[in-house]
């Protein structure tokens, strides 16, 4: 499915669905996993406990939030299927 598939798109999810490439679901999934690949693991873990400031997310707090709002979009997406 692209993005293009989605006719219409729900007011709420639109500021996120425009966010992403017009390409098959299969193909932007391999250039996320190549993305993920491209990363340096030593570097996260060396910088992934840190704080920029006082009260500010660690990156390793920062991604823990992406993955969690990944799963929790997937499942609605599972919800309309």
């Amino acid at each position: 499915m692209k993005k293009s598939d989605i006719n219409p798109i729900p007011d709420y999810y639109d500021r996120y669905i425009n966010l992403v490439a017009d390409v098959e679901l299969s193909q932007a999934f391999d250039v996320s996993i190549k993305q993920l690949d491209g990363l340096d693991a030593n570097l996260l873990e060396k910088t992934g406990s840190k704080k920029t400031a006082v009260n500010k997310w660690t990156a390793k707090e920062i991604l823990q939030h992406v993955i969690d709002w990944e799963r929790i979009l997937a499942y609605r997406t599972l919800l309309f299927a």
